[in-house]
């Protein structure tokens, strides 16, 4: 999906198995009129191991409350924080304290549908030694 607007855009690299065409539609069903967003595809390849396949896979869902505004303030406002990773949802999670009305730091969480992550923590990621057993939200979690 190409972004044809001028207006400020935030990049998004959706990974996908090839022969995964149905999540792929529903990706693109909900990034569709949204073009705060500019996706770009990458293609996975299948692994055997579970934890590895878990940083291969895409399945996010925008619910009615989501706004581009709303979610722009959210990112700014946690890199003015600091923060190194902004969830866009999580499904779990240890101790959460609040940091404005409506985000918490956790000390982990699970899930990695939608995230924003922040130039520091890209380096470290990009730094990182992956092995087998790691998981996303775990590397992330801990990075």
């Amino acid at each position: 999906m190409a972004n044809t607007s001028n207006d400020f855009y935030l990049p998004v690299y959706v990974i996908n198995l090839k022969n995964r065409v149905e999540r792929c539609n529903h990706i693109e069903e909900q990034f569709h009129e949204k073009p705060e967003f500019e996706l770009t595809w990458i293609d996975a390849v299948e692994h055997s191991i579970g934890a590895v396949g878990l940083w291969q896979s895409d399945d996010h869902t925008f619910t009615p409350a989501y706004t581009k505004e709303y979610f722009l303030v959210n990112i700014i406002q946690a890199n003015e924080q600091g923060s190194e990773l902004l969830s866009g949802g999580i499904g779990g999670f240890g101790s959460a304290v609040p940091v404005s009305a409506n985000r918490y730091w956790v000390d982990w969480f699970w899930s990695t549908q939608f995230i924003v992550v922040f130039k520091t923590l890209f380096q470290k990621i990009l730094d990182y030694d992956f092995k087998d057993t790691d998981t996303a939200d775990g590397v992330l979690c801990y990075t």
